[in-house]
């Protein structure tokens, strides 16, 4: 029996069984990927999604994961939007391009460089990552001002006052100050 060997990063790859059509090597990941799933619990019903969007990822991106780059997904997820699909959606084809490529990363990055020549960096990024809707960040914005949270607790002492439940308002207001 014959084995194929190619130095990459320092250590030895095998490629003797891989296969050396993009495609077909890619399809293998994918297959890798979901039984990685199975194996650490996911349900079927979150792996079948995933893996739906993945694959229709995969499809829009047009070429192998490994070549993709961030103006690639850019491309891909600015269509998405010019289709109308919801943010959340998008999020969640972004999100599902993300885990396969760290699970390339993790397990497949040798054979991928050995294979093809590509050493793989991930497309997704700070700035094409999906955030969540309205996920405003609270390091980001100033806090309020002295007279706005004056307001605030003076809303909450009204309320308290006025409460069908006093209980509920006085622990409420308690806990803000």
């Amino acid at each position: 029996m014959s084995h194929t060997f190619r130095v990459v990063q320092g250590r030895t790859v095998e490629v003797a069984h891989a296969s050396t059509d993009p495609l077909t090597f890619q399809l293998e990941c994918v297959e890798a990927f979901v039984t990685s799933r199975v194996v650490r619990g996911f349900s079927a019903v979150t792996i079948e999604n995933e893996t739906g969007e993945l694959e229709r990822m995969l499809a829009a991106l047009g070429k192998p994961v490994w070549e993709a780059t961030a103006d690639d997904v850019d491309r891909v997820v600015g269509a998405m939007a010019a289709d109308g699909l919801l943010a959340s959606t998008r999020r969640r084809y972004v999100q599902a391009l993300s885990s396969f490529h760290r699970f390339l990363i993790t397990r497949r990055a040798g054979e991928i460089e050995a294979l093809f020549g590509v050493r793989l960096t991930n497309p997704i990024g700070e700035f094409n990552a999906s955030r969540h809707v309205g996920d405003d960040s609270p390091r980001l914005l100033p806090p309020p001002s002295v007279s706005r949270v004056a307001v605030f607790f003076d809303f909450l002492k009204e309320r308290v006052g006025s409460a069908r439940k006093y209980a509920p308002a006085a622990r409420d207001y308690a806990l803000f100050r």
